[in-house]
């Protein structure tokens, strides 16, 4: 069934089993989301970058070090998807010259992501 091409859907709750499927069939890394935990700014980041926004331009990554000090030890795959959604103006970090990325995400953050990010999506 669907679970086989994606590992362990069989351990997300049934109503959200068809979704993750949904995100590895449109090439999301999957890699560390367990259903049962709870997400981090740089990881939301990186979901709602590669589910609409892949393919898009990335900048100048020495500029999310300058702007965002706390980014230092995020890897430059993260850093290239934070650019994006900086870039895309659908986030601008904390209001405190943070992007706060292994921080957990509000469900504030969550909403206010997905709904920018679904006004301003970029189809490639």
């Amino acid at each position: 069934g669907d679970s086989d091409l994606v590992g362990d859907a069989s351990s997300f709750p049934d109503w959200a089993q068809k979704h993750y499927v949904n995100l590895y069939e449109i090439g999301v890394d999957l890699d560390g989301l367990n259903p049962g935990d709870n997400i981090n700014r740089i990881k939301m980041v990186s979901l709602v970058v590669q589910a609409m926004f892949d393919g898009a331009e990335v900048g100048d990554i020495a500029e999310m070090k300058e702007l965002f000090p706390d980014v230092g030890d995020l890897n430059e795959q993260q850093l290239e998807e934070l650019w994006v959604l900086v870039n895309y103006d659908v986030i601008s970090g904390t209001g405190e010259g943070k992007a706060a990325p292994w921080e957990p995400l509000t469900r504030g953050a969550f909403a206010k992501i997905m709904t920018v990010a679904a006004g301003t999506q970029v189809y490639l």
